[in-house]
């Protein structure tokens, strides 16, 4: 009877205690009774900055709000790609402590101290040939059938922290994206910019040029005779050389143009319409009033020049703009 009164007390007595013992709060767990263990693991690799406990060990143990307490211990932050940091076990040790756990009474096993890294990605020199490459096609001004890329360097391989990866590409400076072509490819990770990569790109663009079929002296008029197209690669030309045949004939040179060369702007110039000697007639606007006169041109000019012309009445000078050959206005 005695025994079974002792044993009944001592139920009691241990029910009491399980009750009234706390949790949480300033108090800590008693670990050995829980039975934890945490096992490291040899190295983790993390796309996130805080490093927290669950990352670098699996944890064993019979309590599942500890367990989780456990997990989300700050263990500090993960340093920049390329560099490591290690945690042995008494970095676990300190930290346990200063969450309120009794760390003596946990098990830890470490084979060695735990390396962590910033995860990383390497971007291919596929994706980066094609972001080149659509990126000249749809800024270049000539037919996508005329360019070829015929080559894009960059220094080294490309890694990168592993994330969600964005790109944008910026040119160096205002270009028209023909012969080497620089460039530069601006990489962010998580909206964080990464890596700036210098890129340089040679296009070719081949197009039909117009050259001169035979000697065009300076002053001539040119002739659909004069005139022929040749497929020619853009980068090993200096200037701007002209594609059409129709922007050139009617024009006189500017200078002798000789067979076979490239023919640019700066080598034709429009014909005068009007030469000094010639006589046009004079047409003033004075508000609603129209009058005309006869006058001779003092010098040559095209449509929309201003030159001088004399009234052949008054014989005053007059400056006048050129209308057409036959007729020069002045708005007074």
């Amino acid at each position: 009877m005695n025994n079974y009164r002792q044993k009944s007390s001592w139920i009691v007595i241990s029910l009491i205690i399980y009750f009234i013992s706390p949790i949480n709060g300033s108090y800590a767990y008693d670990a050995s009774i829980l039975n934890v263990k945490l096992v490291g693991l040899k190295s983790v690799k993390l796309e996130k900055n805080l490093i927290l406990l669950e990352d670098l060990v699996r944890i064993y143990g019979n309590d599942n709000n500890l367990n989780q307490r456990i997990e989300r211990i700050e263990m500090g932050m993960v340093l920049p790609l390329g560099r490591s940091r290690t945690i042995d076990e008494k970095d676990i040790r300190l930290a346990l402590s200063r969450a309120g756990i009794e760390s003596e009474k946990i098990e830890i096993a470490l084979s060695q101290p735990i390396s962590v890294m910033r995860a990383s990605m390497e971007v291919s020199r596929k994706f980066i040939e094609n972001a080149v490459k659509r990126y000249i096609i749809n800024h270049i001004s000539h037919k996508k059938s005329a360019v070829t890329i015929k080559e894009i360097r960059y220094p080294g391989q490309v890694h990168l922290p592993k994330g969600k990866l964005t790109y944008q590409i910026q040119p160096k400076h205002h270009m028209d994206y023909i012969g080497n072509v620089p460039l530069a490819i601006v990489f962010k990770v998580n909206e964080q910019l990464e890596k700036r990569l210098p890129v340089v790109a040679r296009v070719e663009v081949v197009d039909n040029i117009v050259v001169a079929r035979n000697l065009i002296s300076r002053g001539q008029i040119i002739q659909p005779s004069d005139l022929e197209l040749c497929a020619l690669e853009l980068s090993k030309i200096n200037g701007q050389p002209l594609t059409d045949i129709d922007d050139v004939l009617g024009k006189r040179a500017s200078h002798h143009i000789y067979p076979q060369e490239v023919i640019q702007e700066t080598d034709i110039e429009i014909p005068p319409v009007v030469r000094r000697g010639d006589t046009v007639k004079i047409v003033v606007f004075l508000s609603n009033l129209t009058a005309t006169a006869r006058g001779v041109v003092r010098e040559s000019g095209r449509i929309g020049d201003k030159i001088k012309v004399v009234n052949i009445d008054s014989k005053k000078t007059l400056h006048a703009t050129i209308i057409d050959r036959d007729t020069v206005r002045i708005d007074l």
